[in-house]
C-alpha cells in the first residue's frame, strides 16, 4: 500500500515538473549554441607525401611533417603549436594552401617563441587570416638535435571581425538594469552575441562571466539586471554555431566598457 502511494506521489511530482516547464517557461540545458563557451578546434590529420595533393614547394622537403586542415567557410584561423622541449629558433612552422602557395610562415623566428621553465615546454601562437574555404596543411619542421621531440599541433577558428561601438548605461536613475548597446557585425555569419561582465582576478587576470546571450544577427541591445551603487565592466562578443560540429564560432572581445549605477 505504501508503495503504491509513493509511487502515485512520484508520478504526480513528474506531471507537475512537465506542466511547470511548458507554462513557465523553464530553460533546461541541452547541446547548441549555448552548451558551451570552449572554442572547437578543426580536426587535423597526419599527412605523408602520397596523400599531400599538392603542387610547389610543400612537396619538396620530405623531412617536414604535415599536418591537414579543412575550412568550409572563410574565417580567420589561431595556430598553436606546444613542442615538449626548449626549441626556441629550432623548429619551423608554416601554413601552405593546396596550391602550394605559402600561407604564414614562423620560419626560424626566436622572438615568437615563449618557453615555460616549469612545463620545459615552447609555446608559438598565430593567426592566419581571411582563410577561404578549402584545404591547407601546415608544415612542422624539426631542427638538429630537436628531431622528432613530441609536440602537439591545434588550429581554432574564430570570426574575422570584433565587435565594435559598445556602450553600456543605467536605463534611468534609481532602476536596477543597465543597458548594453553596440553595433551588429556585417561581414561575417551571426548567430547571436554575448555579453560578459568582466572583474579582475588577486592575480591581476581578468575574469568573464556570461551575463546573457541574444540571438539574432542584427541585434544590437540588451538590458541587464545591476544593483545599485555599483561598478560594472562589460565586454561583447558575436558567435556563430557550426551545427555540423557542434561548436561555437567567436568573434574577438570588444573593447571593455565601465557603468557606475546610482
Amino acid at each position: 500500500m505504501r508503495r503504491k502511494i509513493f509511487k502515485n506521489v512520484v508520478a504526480c511530482l513528474m506531471i507537475m515538473c512537465l506542466f511547470s516547464g511548458l507554462f513557465f517557461n523553464t530553460r533546461v540545458s541541452a547541446a547548441g549554441p549555448d552548451a558551451s563557451e570552449k572554442k572547437g578546434s578543426i580536426a587535423l590529420t597526419l599527412c605523408d607525401t602520397e596523400n599531400r595533393k599538392t603542387v610547389g614547394s610543400i612537396l619538396k622537403d620530405p623531412k617536414s611533417t604535415y599536418f591537414k586542415f579543412k575550412t568550409k567557410r572563410t574565417y580567420n584561423v589561431d595556430v598553436t603549436i606546444v613542442v615538449n622541449a626548449d626549441v626556441r629558433k629550432k623548429v619551423d612552422i608554416q601554413v601552405w594552401n593546396n596550391k602550394g602557395q605559402l600561407m604564414k610562415s614562423l620560419s626560424q623566428t626566436s622572438t615568437s617563441w615563449t618557453f615555460n621553465s616549469k612545463t620545459s615546454t615552447t609555446k608559438n601562437e598565430f593567426t592566419v587570416k581571411k582563410l577561404k574555404k578549402g584545404t591547407y596543411y601546415i608544415e612542422v619542421k624539426e631542427k638538429g638535435t630537436n628531431a622528432n621531440v613530441p609536440y602537439s599541433v591545434k588550429v581554432v577558428p574564430h570570426m574575422r571581425e570584433k565587435i565594435k561601438d559598445v556602450t553600456a548605461k543605467q536605463v534611468s536613475s534609481g532602476t536596477k538594469k543597465v543597458k548594453i548597446s553596440w553595433t551588429p557585425l556585417s561581414g561575417d555569419a551571426v548567430t547571436g552575441y554575448k555579453v560578459y561582465k568582466v572583474t579582475k582576478k588577486k592575480n591581476g587576470k581578468l575574469k568573464y562571466t556570461l551575463v546573457t546571450t541574444v540571438y539574432g544577427a542584427d541585434s544590437k541591445s540588451v538590458e541587464v539586471k545591476a544593483a545599485l551603487g555599483t561598478t560594472y565592466t562589460y565586454k561583447v562578443r558575436a558567435f556563430y554555431y557550426l551545427a555540423d560540429v557542434d561548436v561555437n564560432l567567436f568573434s574577438k572581445y570588444s573593447e571593455a566598457v565601465t557603468v557606475t549605477t546610482k
